[in-house]
């Protein structure tokens, strides 16, 4: 009888060390794909504030140039005007992409220093390496 409860509970801390293995490993998946997607979220956000920097001076020439011809007598009001609210479109979507890109600067800052800090990793041995710190 001994035997059979002994194996029992040797069956029994196989699976729950299996599970906690299972477990740390989807944790270190989930971690990586994390610190990828706020790295991904940062790229892509730098380059729509780079695009929208491009369409505000853009459209801050466009409308200038509108204004030249409305000085020169070749331009209407309604168009300057249209030139003035896209200028103010591209400024209003400029903000708007610093704004997710201060968003994601800050999510990837989570996830690569809280995240890793809080799962025990050290990310000056990640880049050698070594993903865990080892236990001293």
């Amino acid at each position: 009888m001994k035997n059979r409860a002994a194996q029992a509970d040797d069956v029994r801390a196989r699976l729950e060390l299996h599970q906690a293995e299972i477990a740390f490993e989807q944790t270190k998946a989930n971690v990586g794909i994390q610190v990828r997607t706020a790295l991904t979220a940062l790229t892509q956000n730098q380059s729509q504030v780079e695009a929208a920097q491009k369409a505000v001076a853009a459209s801050q020439e466009a409308a200038n140039a509108e204004q030249v011809k409305w000085d020169l007598g070749y331009s209407t009001l309604d168009i300057v005007y249209q030139k003035e609210l896209d200028l103010t479109s591209a400024r209003a979507a400029e903000i708007q992409s610093r704004v997710d890109y201060a968003k994601a600067v800050i999510a990837q800052g989570l996830a690569v220093g809280y995240l890793l800090e809080s799962h025990g990793i050290a990310f000056d041995e990640a880049l050698k390496g070594s993903l865990w710190k080892s236990s001293r």
